[in-house]
């Protein structure tokens, strides 16, 4: 009987210690995360391949698609970070952002391609810290993004180019690449640029024929300010 109330009493002296224990690695695992707000412009474009295949309006309407027959869009971006000491000078963080992207026509400013996305970037930051109380932020990573909402149009027509089935052109929610980051932050004040290399291709059907293909992916450079708290 002895031997069993010991065998109690040293088995909860262990949960404790174990739950005490579990509770410090959490603790000190959230402590040194920094949060920080984000928002800023983009100047967003598509990179084209495939020249010879053909649209049928818009901003594609008959003729080749490449990549002189687009222009930047200027539009936004605004959302959140947080930030996790890794090792050393070494970072991570991830973010949540709503940024628009989709270019212009070149030879027509009415005409614009607008994809808003909810984007998730993952970024591996170096810091370097200097004398004058600046820190230098470099970081690149991976991002995933899903299109909520994706319209093609002009002052003459506005077309659902993420649902309407019965258009010949149709574009994926999904997209993903890679992101490069610099920035800079004096005194919590952040201020950073970037870019954004779409890898996916983003379109999901293409013209009416089985020879007409194309591969549009989203090219996007960007300036931001924020706030770390």
């Amino acid at each position: 009987m002895r031997k069993i109330k010991f065998l109690a009493v040293v088995s909860a002296c262990l949960l404790s210690l174990s739950a005490s224990a579990q509770s410090t690695s959490q603790k000190s695992f959230f402590s040194d995360i920094q949060f920080g707000v984000r928002g800023g412009l983009n100047f967003a474009t598509f990179k084209a391949d495939n020249g010879n295949a053909r649209a049928y309006e818009g901003i594609f309407a008959e003729r080749a698609v490449a990549d002189s027959y687009f222009s930047s869009r200027t539009t936004f971006h605004v959302g959140a970070v947080a930030e996790k000491n890794l090792w050393d000078n070494f970072y991570l963080q991830p973010g949540l952002f709503l940024t628009s992207k989709g270019p212009a026509s070149s030879e027509n400013s009415d005409e614009k391609l607008k994809l808003l996305y909810l984007e998730l970037p993952i970024l591996l930051q170096y810091h370097l810290d200097t004398k004058w109380n600046v820190q230098f932020q470099f970081g690149v990573g991976p991002y995933v993004a899903y299109a909520l909402n994706g319209k093609l149009g002009n002052s003459d027509f506005n077309l659902d180019i993420l649902s309407n089935d019965d258009y010949s052109l149709k574009f994926c929610r999904f997209d993903w690449g890679v992101l490069f980051n610099v920035g800079a932050v004096y005194k919590h004040i952040y201020l950073g640029l970037g870019y954004e290399l779409g890898l996916y291709n983003i379109v999901d059907r293409y013209g009416i024929n089985d020879s007409d293909d194309i591969s549009l992916k989203n090219r996007n450079f960007y300036i931001s300010v924020g706030y770390n708290f």
